[in-house]
């Protein structure tokens, strides 16, 4: 009896076929995984956040520090950019109160987050790109901000805050 075997030509086609899904699935694959740690780090600056508004509601004024026992775990969470050894780890400022930005707004062996006691603001951090707008565009979808520069450390004239309308009457 004669057993069938594949031949070296089966083989070659099973092969080829595997190397065109890969490289269509392994970029797409992480494409997936930077969309991730984005969305995760947008989340983690809106929790840190909601905790800091919740203080304010409750004492008048912005806490002098972000307190881990805010959080589930008692941990802060985790800057999914950050490099360091403590992904954890805010930088508290007393800043001044126009004082919305950190200066270096980038992760590489810096510390995860940074936080301005002064007026209550809270940003990520977050890790270079190919160029100055990219790495911009990637901390202001990350925090919400809109700003110009990454030399910026303050909130451009005009964004956020409050306007008052007259209605007629």
């Amino acid at each position: 009896m004669r057993t069938r075997a594949f031949s070296l030509i089966e083989l070659v086609v099973v092969v080829v076929i595997l190397g065109v899904i890969g490289a269509i699935a392994v970029p797409r694959m992480s494409s997936f995984s930077a969309n991730a740690k984005v969305h995760a780090a947008q989340a983690n600056v809106n929790i840190v956040r909601s905790k800091i508004d919740e203080v304010i509601a409750i004492e008048g004024k912005p806490p002098t520090a972000i307190d881990a026992t805010w959080f589930a775990g008692r941990k802060i969470p985790k800057n999914p950019f950050a490099t360091a050894s403590d992904p954890r780890q805010v930088q508290q400022v007393s800043g001044g109160a126009s004082v919305t930005e950190p200066s270096i707004k980038t992760v590489e062996g810096r510390i995860a987050y940074w936080y301005n006691r002064d007026n209550g603001e809270f940003r990520a951090r977050v890790p270079t790109r190919g160029s100055s707008a990219a790495t911009l565009a990637l901390y202001n979808l990350v925090n919400g901000t809109q700003l110009t520069s990454l030399s910026d450390t303050a909130k451009p004239v005009g964004s956020g805050g409050s306007i008052e309308i007259e209605l007629g009457g």
